[in-house]
Protein backbone atom coordinates (compact mmCIF):
# COMPACT_ATOMS: atom_id res chain seq x y z
CA UNK A 1 0.00 0.00 0.00
CA UNK A 2 2.86 2.71 0.63
CA UNK A 3 4.32 2.02 -2.67
CA UNK A 4 1.11 2.55 -4.20
CA UNK A 5 0.64 5.75 -2.55
CA UNK A 6 4.47 6.82 -3.60
CA UNK A 7 3.51 6.45 -7.54
CA UNK A 8 0.35 8.08 -6.98
CA UNK A 9 2.15 10.94 -5.67
CA UNK A 10 4.66 10.74 -8.58
CA UNK A 11 1.74 10.48 -11.26
CA UNK A 12 0.22 13.52 -9.45
CA UNK A 13 3.34 16.03 -10.08
CA UNK A 14 4.24 15.10 -12.96
CA UNK A 15 0.75 16.22 -14.03
CA UNK A 16 0.85 19.37 -12.18
CA UNK A 17 4.52 20.05 -12.46
CA UNK A 18 5.45 18.83 -16.25
CA UNK A 19 9.38 20.27 -17.30
CA UNK A 20 9.61 22.73 -20.50
CA UNK A 21 12.30 24.21 -22.25
CA UNK A 22 11.24 27.99 -22.17
CA UNK A 23 13.12 30.00 -25.02
CA UNK A 24 14.46 33.30 -24.04
CA UNK A 25 15.28 35.68 -26.77
CA UNK A 26 17.52 38.43 -25.96
CA UNK A 27 18.02 40.95 -28.84
CA UNK A 28 20.54 43.62 -29.03
CA UNK A 29 20.89 45.45 -31.98
CA UNK A 30 20.51 43.79 -35.08
CA UNK A 31 21.53 40.13 -33.45
CA UNK A 32 19.88 37.64 -31.60
CA UNK A 33 20.71 35.32 -28.96
CA UNK A 34 18.25 32.20 -27.62
CA UNK A 35 18.33 31.38 -24.54
CA UNK A 36 17.14 28.21 -22.80
CA UNK A 37 16.17 28.26 -19.43
CA UNK A 38 15.66 25.06 -17.32
CA UNK A 39 11.98 25.65 -16.68
CA UNK A 40 8.48 23.63 -15.48
CA UNK A 41 4.78 24.44 -15.58
CA UNK A 42 2.75 24.58 -12.69
CA UNK A 43 -1.03 24.96 -14.20
CA UNK A 44 -0.65 26.73 -16.44
CA UNK A 45 2.50 28.97 -15.40
CA UNK A 46 5.80 28.53 -16.77
CA UNK A 47 8.45 29.10 -13.93
CA UNK A 48 12.58 29.32 -14.47
CA UNK A 49 15.34 27.31 -12.48
CA UNK A 50 16.57 29.89 -9.83
CA UNK A 51 20.11 27.96 -10.71
CA UNK A 52 20.74 29.01 -14.05
CA UNK A 53 19.21 32.63 -13.96
CA UNK A 54 22.49 34.07 -12.42
CA UNK A 55 24.34 32.24 -15.47
CA UNK A 56 22.18 32.64 -18.54
CA UNK A 57 20.88 36.05 -18.39
CA UNK A 58 22.15 39.42 -17.16
CA UNK A 59 20.13 39.07 -13.73
CA UNK A 60 21.68 38.48 -10.57
CA UNK A 61 19.38 36.76 -7.59
CA UNK A 62 19.62 37.64 -4.22
CA UNK A 63 18.22 35.38 -1.51
CA UNK A 64 17.94 35.84 2.45
CA UNK A 65 16.73 33.99 5.39
CA UNK A 66 13.60 36.33 5.42
CA UNK A 67 11.75 34.26 2.55
CA UNK A 68 12.18 37.21 0.19
CA UNK A 69 14.38 36.78 -3.05
CA UNK A 70 15.21 39.50 -5.22
CA UNK A 71 15.95 39.72 -9.34
CA UNK A 72 18.11 42.50 -9.75
CA UNK A 73 18.84 43.75 -13.12
CA UNK A 74 20.07 47.54 -14.87
CA UNK A 75 16.48 47.78 -15.23
CA UNK A 76 14.95 47.19 -11.64
CA UNK A 77 15.14 45.23 -8.68
CA UNK A 78 11.98 43.31 -8.14
CA UNK A 79 10.93 40.84 -5.25
CA UNK A 80 9.97 37.76 -4.94
CA UNK A 81 8.02 35.81 -2.42
CA UNK A 82 9.15 32.44 -1.90
CA UNK A 83 6.47 30.86 -0.06
CA UNK A 84 3.79 32.42 -2.48
CA UNK A 85 3.43 29.10 -4.67
CA UNK A 86 2.34 31.51 -7.39
CA UNK A 87 5.55 33.02 -7.81
CA UNK A 88 7.73 30.14 -6.43
CA UNK A 89 8.00 26.48 -6.74
CA UNK A 90 10.38 23.99 -5.56
CA UNK A 91 10.98 20.38 -7.51
CA UNK A 92 13.49 18.40 -5.99
CA UNK A 93 14.88 20.67 -4.02
CA UNK A 94 15.55 23.12 -6.58
CA UNK A 95 13.23 26.33 -6.58
CA UNK A 96 11.70 28.07 -9.68
CA UNK A 97 10.42 31.62 -10.35
CA UNK A 98 7.66 32.29 -12.08
CA UNK A 99 8.31 33.93 -15.34
CA UNK A 100 6.36 36.62 -16.05
CA UNK A 101 8.85 37.71 -12.34
CA UNK A 102 11.80 37.82 -14.62
CA UNK A 103 10.83 39.08 -17.87
CA UNK A 104 9.52 42.14 -15.36
CA UNK A 105 12.65 41.85 -13.68
CA UNK A 106 14.77 42.42 -17.02
CA UNK A 107 12.04 45.11 -18.44
CA UNK A 108 10.99 42.29 -21.30
CA UNK A 109 7.73 40.65 -21.68
CA UNK A 110 6.08 37.54 -22.15
CA UNK A 111 4.89 36.22 -24.92
CA UNK A 112 3.02 32.97 -25.85
CA UNK A 113 1.35 30.63 -23.83
CA UNK A 114 2.11 27.44 -21.90
CA UNK A 115 4.90 25.15 -24.20
CA UNK A 116 5.21 27.90 -26.79
CA UNK A 117 6.30 30.83 -24.23
CA UNK A 118 8.82 32.97 -24.29
CA UNK A 119 10.29 35.92 -23.05
CA UNK A 120 10.95 38.97 -25.53
CA UNK A 121 13.34 41.37 -24.66
CA UNK A 122 13.71 45.05 -26.47
CA UNK A 123 16.83 45.70 -28.74
CA UNK A 124 17.51 48.13 -25.50
CA UNK A 125 17.85 45.54 -23.54
CA UNK A 126 20.86 46.93 -21.11
CA UNK A 127 22.67 43.24 -20.89
CA UNK A 128 25.46 44.76 -18.52
CA UNK A 129 25.39 43.21 -14.90
CA UNK A 130 25.12 44.34 -11.93
CA UNK A 131 26.65 44.90 -8.28
CA UNK A 132 27.05 46.98 -5.64
CA UNK A 133 30.61 47.37 -4.90
CA UNK A 134 32.83 50.29 -5.97
CA UNK A 135 33.42 49.77 -9.91
CA UNK A 136 30.27 47.83 -10.18
CA UNK A 137 27.21 48.64 -12.57
CA UNK A 138 24.15 49.78 -10.05
CA UNK A 139 20.90 47.71 -10.08
CA UNK A 140 18.64 49.69 -11.59
CA UNK A 141 15.26 51.10 -9.93
CA UNK A 142 11.94 52.32 -10.06
CA UNK A 143 10.26 53.82 -7.70
CA UNK A 144 7.54 56.54 -6.83
CA UNK A 145 7.99 59.56 -4.70
CA UNK A 146 5.40 61.02 -2.13
CA UNK A 147 3.69 63.06 -5.22
CA UNK A 148 3.24 59.81 -7.00
CA UNK A 149 6.11 60.48 -9.48
CA UNK A 150 7.92 57.88 -10.79
CA UNK A 151 12.05 58.04 -10.90
CA UNK A 152 14.50 55.39 -12.29
CA UNK A 153 18.01 55.31 -11.67
CA UNK A 154 18.34 55.58 -15.91
CA UNK A 155 16.28 58.66 -16.02
CA UNK A 156 18.32 60.10 -13.06
CA UNK A 157 21.57 59.02 -14.43
CA UNK A 158 20.54 60.97 -17.93
CA UNK A 159 20.87 64.42 -16.12
CA UNK A 160 24.26 63.83 -14.73
CA UNK A 161 25.66 61.47 -11.43
CA UNK A 162 23.64 60.41 -9.50
CA UNK A 163 23.53 60.77 -5.49
CA UNK A 164 21.43 57.81 -4.00
CA UNK A 165 21.02 57.73 0.43
CA UNK A 166 19.75 54.82 2.16
CA UNK A 167 17.84 56.00 5.11
CA UNK A 168 15.95 54.72 7.79
CA UNK A 169 13.20 56.94 9.77
CA UNK A 170 14.38 60.57 10.25
CA UNK A 171 12.11 60.97 13.60
CA UNK A 172 14.09 58.10 15.40
CA UNK A 173 17.68 57.25 13.43
CA UNK A 174 19.85 60.34 13.92
CA UNK A 175 22.36 58.82 11.25
CA UNK A 176 19.61 58.93 8.69
CA UNK A 177 18.47 62.37 9.74
CA UNK A 178 22.03 63.80 9.57
CA UNK A 179 22.75 62.05 5.33
CA UNK A 180 19.04 63.62 5.00
CA UNK A 181 19.79 67.11 6.47
CA UNK A 182 23.57 67.22 5.27
CA UNK A 183 22.35 66.41 2.13
CA UNK A 184 19.64 69.45 1.93
CA UNK A 185 22.29 71.61 3.35
CA UNK A 186 24.78 70.61 0.26
CA UNK A 187 21.41 70.37 -2.22
CA UNK A 188 22.39 73.28 -4.29
CA UNK A 189 26.31 72.94 -4.31
CA UNK A 190 25.65 69.26 -5.36
CA UNK A 191 23.08 70.26 -8.26
CA UNK A 192 25.15 72.94 -9.20
CA UNK A 193 27.93 70.54 -10.13
CA UNK A 194 25.29 68.34 -12.19
CA UNK A 195 24.46 66.19 -9.31
CA UNK A 196 20.55 64.75 -9.18
CA UNK A 197 19.99 63.69 -5.52
CA UNK A 198 17.45 60.90 -3.96
CA UNK A 199 16.63 59.29 -0.50
CA UNK A 200 15.23 55.83 -0.55
CA UNK A 201 13.12 54.81 2.68
CA UNK A 202 11.37 51.35 3.48
CA UNK A 203 8.21 52.56 4.26
CA UNK A 204 4.67 53.79 2.04
CA UNK A 205 5.12 57.17 0.23
CA UNK A 206 3.26 59.04 2.70
CA UNK A 207 5.74 59.11 5.21
CA UNK A 208 8.35 60.29 3.50
CA UNK A 209 6.08 63.19 2.74
CA UNK A 210 6.61 63.63 6.36
CA UNK A 211 9.93 63.41 6.63
CA UNK A 212 10.38 65.51 3.75
CA UNK A 213 7.85 68.21 5.30
CA UNK A 214 9.33 68.10 8.85
CA UNK A 215 13.15 68.67 7.38
CA UNK A 216 12.12 70.89 4.55
CA UNK A 217 13.59 68.64 1.83
CA UNK A 218 13.80 69.76 -1.71
CA UNK A 219 14.63 66.50 -2.92
CA UNK A 220 12.27 63.28 -3.62
CA UNK A 221 12.59 60.62 -1.01
CA UNK A 222 11.36 57.19 -2.44
CA UNK A 223 8.89 54.15 -1.09
CA UNK A 224 10.90 50.92 -1.52
CA UNK A 225 8.13 49.72 1.29
CA UNK A 226 9.30 45.78 -0.36
CA UNK A 227 13.27 46.52 0.52
CA UNK A 228 13.57 44.98 -2.84
CA UNK A 229 16.22 48.29 -3.68
CA UNK A 230 17.94 47.58 -0.38
CA UNK A 231 17.84 44.22 -0.95
CA UNK A 232 19.43 44.61 -4.59
CA UNK A 233 22.09 46.64 -3.62
CA UNK A 234 23.28 44.68 -0.71
CA UNK A 235 22.38 46.92 2.18
CA UNK A 236 19.26 45.83 4.07
CA UNK A 237 19.53 45.27 7.55
CA UNK A 238 15.96 44.13 8.76
CA UNK A 239 12.16 44.78 8.65
CA UNK A 240 11.82 47.50 6.23
CA UNK A 241 14.97 48.98 7.52
CA UNK A 242 18.61 49.39 5.29
CA UNK A 243 21.64 49.89 6.96
CA UNK A 244 22.01 54.30 6.26
CA UNK A 245 23.74 54.69 3.18
CA UNK A 246 25.22 56.65 0.24
CA UNK A 247 25.99 56.00 -2.92
CA UNK A 248 27.29 57.89 -5.76
CA UNK A 249 27.03 56.73 -9.01
CA UNK A 250 28.31 58.61 -12.76
CA UNK A 251 26.19 59.25 -15.76
CA UNK A 252 27.20 54.94 -16.74
CA UNK A 253 26.12 53.81 -13.41
CA UNK A 254 28.97 52.78 -12.18
CA UNK A 255 29.46 52.95 -8.59
CA UNK A 256 31.81 55.56 -7.75
CA UNK A 257 31.70 56.13 -3.91
CA UNK A 258 29.68 54.27 -1.17
CA UNK A 259 29.54 55.01 2.72
CA UNK A 260 28.06 52.94 5.23
CA UNK A 261 26.97 53.60 8.94
CA UNK A 262 25.65 50.48 10.77
CA UNK A 263 25.80 52.24 14.25
CA UNK A 264 23.73 54.79 15.65
CA UNK A 265 26.51 56.56 17.15
CA UNK A 266 28.37 56.99 13.73
CA UNK A 267 28.88 60.27 12.52
CA UNK A 268 27.48 61.78 9.30
CA UNK A 269 30.61 63.89 7.92
CA UNK A 270 29.48 66.12 5.04
CA UNK A 271 32.56 67.20 4.33
CA UNK A 272 34.89 64.45 3.86
CA UNK A 273 31.86 63.21 1.93
CA UNK A 274 31.60 66.43 -0.41
CA UNK A 275 35.44 66.26 -0.81
CA UNK A 276 35.30 62.65 -1.61
CA UNK A 277 32.90 63.22 -4.41
CA UNK A 278 34.66 66.18 -5.69
CA UNK A 279 37.86 63.32 -6.19
CA UNK A 280 35.74 61.04 -7.99
CA UNK A 281 33.72 63.07 -9.96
Amino acid sequence: MREFYKLLLILLASLFCSSLGLAVEIRMGDSRTMTDIGSLERGKLPFLRVDELDRKLPLGVIRDASGIMVLRTAYDCVPVYEMDTTEVVVQDGIPYVNAEIVARALGCRMEGKRRSARIQCPETLDTTRVGSAIGERAPGFRLFSADSVLFTLDSLREGGPVVVMFVRPAEWDPVSRALLVGAQQKLDSLRGGGFSVVGIHGYETRFGKRWADSLKLDFPLLSDRFSAVMRGYKVFDKGNLPYPTLFLMDESGIIRLKRVWKEYADVVDWKEIMGAISEKN
